[in-house]
């Protein structure tokens, strides 16, 4: 029998979306609760396991931290999202670090608060030798060799390219100051990921159904 799953993050997509992909592409029936920060401050924060979001509720049990929660949906899902493959595998969880490392890179611009400043740290990270730009362009290298029809591991859909979709997308997006919306247009192979997640077609309904 399925697990009961219920799904508990912001009314947003951060760290919950690339979870929520992988349920629509893999079939996997889950409750999707969202709520706002108030009630995630005055209330729910305490009620988790470590103070985090997102959290999933298995059968009544929580457990938080995203990654996890992302490859439990994928291995339940059955159907190629988390290879069955060991070095698949590892690629997969390779590259889901990665981009945790090149979103970490730039957690210390979100606490300056002069405005000037923040976008001239954020500006350094993608110069031509900034940390972001050397990271991200290995990253391209990587997954030119490692996948193929459009997919960063093997020729079908991971959790990785739902985690590069997500995260280019939060680039793309406008909300990040001093990060050009087009940045990622300058990496090809990430790009194509990117789109190949985003014409999905069971991608392209949840993004319909849930676009407000």
């Amino acid at each position: 029998m399925a697990p009961t799953l219920k799904l508990n993050y912001f009314d947003m997509k951060g760290r919950a979306e690339a979870i929520r992909l992988a349920c629509a592409i893999g079939g996997v029936q889950f409750e999707d609760v969202r709520f706002e920060r108030e009630e995630w401050t005055t209330k729910l924060k305490a009620q988790t396991p470590f103070g985090q979001s997102p959290t999933m509720e298995i059968d009544g049990k929580v457990v938080s931290q995203s990654t996890p929660i992302l490859r439990y949906v994928a291995k339940l899902a059955n159907n190629g999202l988390y290879p069955t493959d060991a070095f698949e595998a590892l690629k997969v969880d390779e590259y889901l670090n990665v981009l945790e490392d090149i979103q970490g890179l730039i957690r210390p611009s979100f606490f300056e608060q002069d405005a000037d400043k923040k976008i001239a740290m954020r500006k350094a990270l993608i110069g031509p030798d900034g940390d972001m730009t050397k990271m991200i362009k290995a990253l391209e290298k990587a997954v030119s060799s490692s996948g193929s029809n459009g997919y960063s591991v093997g020729s079908k859909i991971t959790i990785a390219d739902l985690g590069i979709y997500v995260h280019i997308g939060w680039f793309s997006s406008g909300i990040l100051d001093g990060f050009p919306t087009d940045m990622y247009t300058a990496y090809p192979k990430l790009q194509a990921i990117h789109d190949a997640v985003n014409t999905h077609p069971k991608v392209s309904e949840w993004v319909k159904a849930h676009t407000k």
